[in-house]
């Protein structure tokens, strides 16, 4: 019997953002995009405060290709609900959505 070896690598750039390939990219709806937004979120920024957070807190972090005033409405909704996460577990509850995506792995 022959045996056939094969040499795969998976990687996972630093900054996701930077990816320039459409094949590197997972397709996600509306609501899983706000969701991994809020995610992130709370991991880069912490708890939302209305206090240090003005309206437009989001327009800075890029979490999406095509952003909206829509989806950052969403992910400020969403983001709010994410009090006391620490950083790791918002990247954990990140990364647990990213791996039901229908591309992932």
């Amino acid at each position: 019997a022959q045996l056939e070896f094969k040499f795969e690598v998976k990687f996972y750039p630093p900054d996701p953002a930077q990816l320039q390939e459409d094949i590197t990219r997972l397709p996600c709806s509306f609501v899983t995009h706000a969701l991994l937004g809020s995610y992130l979120a709370q991991s880069e920024l912490g708890d939302y405060d209305p206090e240090e957070h003005g309206i437009n807190y989001l327009e800075e972090l890029r979490f999406a290709p095509n952003q909206s005033p829509e989806l950052e409405e969403k992910v400020m909704e969403l983001h709010r609900t994410h009090r006391g996460q620490t950083p790791a577990e918002a990247e954990l509850h990140y990364l647990e959505n990213a791996k039901k995506l229908a591309m992932y792995g």
